[in-house]
């Protein structure tokens, strides 16, 4: 009630208010209850993974959470994925119908309610190209990277790298068992590789920080002590890492000098740091493979990655031997076919198609910014 007492503050005739993600679910029924002025528009964006109908059907309050989120005349996705499963409950739990169609922008989904038809859209985020190869650019990043370097004592190791919050579902852990197994099974690997992992704390969560913490670190000293120092190099945010230091300039250090990049999310809805990642290797005009968990969004746009299952840790073993013994054309190619989709899905196309799907390019909209988060 609060947000949407606020935007109704802040809105007049023909504005958007554009919702984002599922804290904010039951805003677009409360701006429809607070009385918004004439021909103002309302899209609501879900940046999470949309459930299964199995999944959705047994919250207490599932059916108040759909009517709420189609109060909007939009909403979107991620992924046709999360789409299906959001219509499939509308279907299921409301008894509403859906529609498929052809607009401004291609193919449209729509759910009827009542005499309104609420359009479902899909656009998959992206990250802000511009900004990242002017960062990639600056003496600060190349210094980084060099500093980075020196300080891991890579010399001519092959990189491993990955950034992970401190939450078991972001799959740290697993990644460091794969890395470790890999060693074991794989002798070949043990004096030409280093892993360099960076772990940051789960806000919201400490005490769970604190265990995945406690875990990750009982494994990386158990790799030093069985495979030397040079093996692996475990930084946490605020600890090896001083907060400070961590900014994006030092992320994208890490990607320049990073040869494969490895994701063994059990769960993560939106992750842009392999998009980072691939335009990195591309700038530099240098190869890199992403490895990346099948449960994670950008594993179903990023056709060019090597794709790991990570409840399967032999698998997960296998994959990233093959992304290590990969040649070069092949790394080559794949790298290519991924930064076409990363160079074309900009931040703006999110915003883009979000416009396109309400009509609302012919308003001249500029955009405003409220609530949590906003800047």
């Amino acid at each position: 009630e609060a947000c949407a007492a606020t935007a109704r503050s802040a809105v007049k005739s023909g504005d958007m208010v554009w919702v984002h993600n599922y804290a904010l679910m039951l805003v677009p029924a409360a701006l429809k209850r607070v009385g918004l002025p004439a021909n103002v528009l309302v899209s609501f964006f879900m940046h999470t993974p949309w459930p299964s109908p199995e999944v959705w059907r047994v919250l207490p309050h599932r059916a108040e959470l759909l009517r709420s989120m189609l109060s909007a005349e939009v909403v979107g996705f991620h992924l046709f994925e999360y789409a299906r499963h959001f219509i499939t409950s509308c279907r299921r739990q409301l008894g509403l119908e859906e529609h498929a169609g052809v607009g401004q922008g291609g193919g449209v989904l729509s759910v009827n309610v009542g005499a309104r038809r609420v359009t479902v859209t899909v656009s998959h985020v992206g990250i802000d190209r511009d900004v990242i190869c002017h960062r990639l650019k600056l003496d600060e990043t190349a210094s980084a990277a060099e500093r980075l370097r020196a300080r891991c004592v890579i010399g001519d190791r092959i990189v491993i790298g990955g950034v992970e919050m401190l939450n078991p579902l972001q799959g740290a852990q697993i990644k460091l068992q794969a890395y470790e197994m890999l060693l074991r099974n794989y002798p070949i690997w043990r004096t030409k590789l280093t892993l360099i992992q960076v772990c940051f704390a789960d806000i919201a969560h400490p005490e769970v920080s604190e265990r995945t913490s406690a875990e990750n670190r009982k494994i990386s000293a158990r790799i030093r002590a069985d495979f030397g120092d040079d093996a692996i190099h475990y930084f946490e945010v605020g600890r090896e890492l001083p907060q400070v230091e961590w900014t994006m300039n030092v992320r994208l250090s890490l990607w320049r000098i990073t040869d494969v990049l490895l994701n063994c999310a059990m769960k993560d809805g939106l992750s842009l740091l392999p998009f980072e990642y691939v335009l990195t290797k591309n700038e530099q005009h240098a190869n890199g493979v992403v490895v990346l968990s099948e449960f994670v969004g950008c594993s179903h746009v990023l056709n060019g990655g090597v794709r790991i299952n990570p409840f399967n840790l032999e698998q997960v073993v296998e994959q990233l031997d093959a992304a290590l013994s990969m040649p070069p054309n092949e790394r080559a190619a794949r790298l290519a076919k991924d930064y076409k989709f990363v160079s074309e899905r900009a931040i703006t196309v999110l915003q883009d198609n979000g416009m396109v799907a309400t009509g609302a390019f012919a308003a001249g909209f500029a955009y405003g910014f409220y609530g949590y988060g906003a800047s």
